[in-house]
């Protein structure tokens, strides 16, 4: 499937024209990205397209079929103020590994008009692996072994240099600045780096200026892809873009891949139709993932949710017709919505979705069924107690999040900054189960307010 892009418009303008249609657009396009081609550094070869291709780009553009409107349900999708573009592999670069410059050009174009209409735009864009795989000569095979940390590392830092200058001339062209920004595991899972992290991008968004945002992968190696690897908050620019819209307030995230987004079986298999909107517990059938990045759509599916939680709204569409940004942010029937929830704190959110946990306490049956179960934490709500606690796993200290565990399941029902460390909490455990007397004072709260949370 090609790309509908257009790459023309105001980029063919900066090179003289009107960026109207027919051969003179196709001509100023062909100038515009012979003029990005030339002001990369050499040894870009990679990202060269022909004319002709191009051509065939813009006879594309009138050929996708228009959704129409989405109805009431999308409606909140138009009046998002900050929203979050991410853009996978499949999308900036070519089947060859080579930069899909016409998606690119257009992905711009459509920030621009975003920009235009008061709102404030952040991006998530993939493709700094594959691109410098192809730009050293790594093979596939290669990259997606576990084991080969050094060659993946190495291919996050020459494709990231190509990705960023490519999306800075043409961001420059338009007008527009932008800001590189590489995110690591660790700036998630730690609160006060998390907390820097939003505040950077909150001040780069209010200044107008566009953030670039990709995993650091040139750090964090290939760990990520072995599905044994414990303690990840993201695993996949999917997730990233879910964090990243919570913790940075967005209202709205449009998730671009390679298919009209999410259906009740692999759209290529009989039968299968799009979920309009998506609802808890839809019935979906997942198939493989991109040959070309790491998500699929089950994590695009999770993602998804996840930012619903944060307060955010979300749609999965396809990005090969990269208008359908425009079309996401007008309610249109593209792709599928998930509507927000009501947003929580952004403390609360962090704890949920993004702390490091240190260890496990069981909660007993008559605990949850008597304070937890239906509560909404607050203040004034109920309070995790050392009397709640039927046992405790792992080795943590005071003002740690840990995860909450019914007393005899696997399921999580929240998480908790703790008050006290494990060894004070068995000691207690250990003093009531010899039969001394129990006294709950402040000093036995283990946790209550906003480092109290429920799923």
């Amino acid at each position: 499937m090609r790309a509908v892009g257009r790459c023309g418009g105001r980029m063919a303008k900066m090179v003289g024209g009107r960026g109207t249609g027919g051969e003179k657009e196709k001509c100023m396009i062909v100038r515009e990205l012979h003029f990005t081609r030339q002001s990369l550094s050499k040894g870009q070869e990679g990202i060269r397209m022909s004319a002709g291709m191009f051509r065939r780009e813009i006879v594309k553009r009138e050929q996708v079929r228009w959704m129409g409107s989405g109805g009431d349900e999308r409606e909140p999708l138009k009046s998002c103020k900050r929203v979050v573009i991410k853009v996978g592999t499949a999308v900036v670069s070519r089947p060859n590994g080579t930069l899909a410059l016409a998606r690119m050009g257009g992905l711009v174009e459509e920030i621009a008009d975003l920009i235009e209409k008061g709102k404030q735009v952040m991006l998530i864009s993939s493709g700094a692996v594959g691109l410098g795989r192809e730009r050293i000569g790594f093979s596939k095979e290669v990259i997606s072994n576990t084991s080969n940390v050094v060659e993946r590392q190495a291919s996050a830092a020459a494709g990231q240099e190509l990705l960023m200058s490519t999306y800075n001339v043409m961001f420059n062209r338009l007008g527009i600045k932008c800001a590189q920004v590489l995110i690591t595991q660790g700036d998630f899972g730690m609160l006060d780096r998390y907390n820097n992290l939003a505040n950077t991008l909150d001040r780069l968004s209010s200044l107008g200026v566009v953030p670039v945002i990709n995993e650091n992968d040139v750090v964090t190696g290939a760990s990520q892809l072995d599905p044994a690897t414990k303690g990840q908050v993201f695993t996949d620019n999917d997730m990233l873009a879910a964090l990243v819209a919570a913790g940075g307030e967005a209202d709205g995230v449009c998730m671009l891949t390679d298919v009209d987004g999410v259906f009740t079986k692999p759209p290529t298999e009989p039968g299968a139709e799009r979920i309009k909107v998506y609802r808890d517990h839809e019935d979906v059938k997942i198939g493989t993932k991109s040959t070309m990045g790491r998500g699929g759509m089950g994590s695009k599916i999770h993602a998804a949710q996840v930012a619903t939680q944060g307060g955010v709204h979300c749609c999965i569409a396809n990005g090969y017709d990269i208008r359908n940004i425009a079309r996401v942010f007008s309610g249109d029937d593209i792709g599928t919505f998930f509507p927000a929830r009501q947003r929580p704190s952004k403390h609360t959110h962090w704890l949920l979705h993004m702390a490091l946990c240190q260890g496990v306490l069981r909660i007993r049956e008559s605990a949850f069924e008597k304070k937890f179960k239906g509560a909404v934490v607050s203040e004034k709500g109920p309070q995790l107690e050392i009397a709640d606690i039927a046992s405790i796993e792992g080795d943590f200290s005071s003002k740690s999040p840990v995860i909450l565990k019914m007393e005899n399941s696997k399921t999580e029902i929240g998480r908790a900054l703790v008050n006290l460390g494990s060894d004070e909490i068995m000691n207690v455990l250990h003093n009531v189960g010899k039969g001394e007397l129990r006294t709950f004072g402040s000093s036995q709260v283990l946790s209550k307010g906003d480092d109290l949370a429920l799923f």
